[in-house]
């Protein structure tokens, strides 16, 4: 199962470098993305500068 992991700066994001780097250990399809902004809670926004890096991997990992 790929796996997208979001983190905003502004938030603790060492739990997700953890993940990723774990994931990448074992070969698994995962992208990590850190941005710049947003809190812990970011993606319940209504926007984001995540919307589109979340679509594009949804995209390119769920069957059609």
């Amino acid at each position: 199962m790929p796996v997208y992991l979001a983190y905003a700066t502004d938030d603790n994001a060492a739990p997700g470098r953890a993940l990723g780097a774990e994931l990448a250990r074992l070969g698994k399809t995962h992208q990590l993305e850190i941005y710049s902004s947003g809190g812990h809670n970011f993606v319940f926004s209504a926007t984001h500068a995540s919307d589109p890096d979340i679509f594009r991997f949804l995209a390119a990992h769920l069957l059609r």
